[in-house]
């Protein structure tokens, strides 16, 4: 984004890019077996983005980390769970980057 600024001769505002993650709900939820987690990635460069299961005792069940380019993965999101091994129950899970403070966490109900 700055190189292509450059060459046009714009003066880019970073503060306006929005750099953290936002995470919308699982779908579908409730689910059996597999869910898809969609989510929105804002900044200008690529992010190692963690998904994390737990089940609701706190234990973890699921851990996915992939490095991400910024934009909208809603319809396309590489973040999936389809676990067979699991119970039916409710489960919490969480989105985290090491760029960011921000960890945001949501539920899941998976009905067998």
């Amino acid at each position: 984004y700055l190189d292509l600024a450059e060459l046009l001769g714009l003066d880019l505002d970073l503060d306006y890019i929005p750099n953290g993650i936002n995470v919308h709900q699982n779908y579908p939820n409730p689910f059996n077996p597999k869910t898809t987690f969609p989510l929105e990635l804002g900044g200008i460069e690529n992010k190692d983005i963690t998904l994390r299961i737990y089940d609701i005792k706190g234990g973890l069940v699921y851990k996915q980390t992939l490095n991400l380019q910024p934009g909208s993965y809603s319809s396309n999101s590489p973040f999936t769970w389809n676990d067979e091994r699991v119970s039916s129950g409710i489960y919490l899970y969480s989105f985290e980057s090491l760029l960011s403070d921000n960890i945001t966490f949501n539920k899941l109900m998976l009905i067998k």
